[in-house]
């Protein structure tokens, strides 16, 4: 009963100081590199409602026009 009792603290003891070890190395692969922001423009114009609406209406179109992800549409 000791010997079973000395061989599990014995490999408790052992199975804790090797993860300790593990710990300690520190691999500097897995740390975290902060990457630098790049900035750019959006690809397609910016739309504005108020714009969109009164060069449809210059252009003959009385109900205005309207924005959406292509630009600016006009309407009949």
């Amino acid at each position: 009963m000791r010997a079973i009792l000395f061989l599990a603290v014995f490999l408790l003891a052992s199975v804790a100081f090797a993860s300790a070890m593990s710990i300690e190395e520190a691999d500097p692969s897995h740390s975290l590199v902060r990457r630098d922001v790049i900035y750019m423009n959006p690809p397609l114009k910016s739309c504005q409602n108020y714009r969109c609406r009164i060069t449809c209406r210059k252009r003959g179109y009385k109900n205005g026009g309207f924005c959406n992800r292509n630009g600016c549409n006009c309407l009949k």
